[in-house]
């Protein structure tokens, strides 16, 4: 069966993490998920999620977390592309992303 792409729907996952006990420590969770979970209206689902551990001055004025993302997104993007090639379909391979636009995008969605 042909899986319409439109029909899969990519949605990213970014959740930021500052443990309370410890302010110079950051965790970001970043992920993607796709297709359809229990597998009625398409016949693919994926979800991939990376968490990435970081570590920064306790004084910095400046907020590393778009730094983090960046860091972080060329892993997810290689690790879709790793697992989707590994089927009978072209992989899926993700564009490049402004980690600054995508945060205000998102912003903006939260408000």
């Amino acid at each position: 069966t042909e899986v319409e792409e439109d029909s899969l729907n990519p949605e990213l996952i970014c959740n930021i993490m500052h443990p309370k006990d410890d302010n110079s420590t950051f965790i970001v969770k970043l992920g993607l998920e796709f297709g359809d979970e229990s597998l009625i209206k398409t016949n693919s689902y994926l979800k991939g999620v990376i968490i990435g551990v970081f570590e920064q001055e306790i004084n910095t004025e400046f907020d590393l977390t778009p730094n983090a993302i960046a860091i972080l997104f060329p892993y997810l993007r290689s690790l879709i592309s790793d697992v989707t090639s590994k089927g009978s379909r072209d992989p899926i391979i993700l564009p490049p992303i402004n980690v600054h636009e995508f945060l205000d995008n998102a912003e903006k969605s939260n408000h």
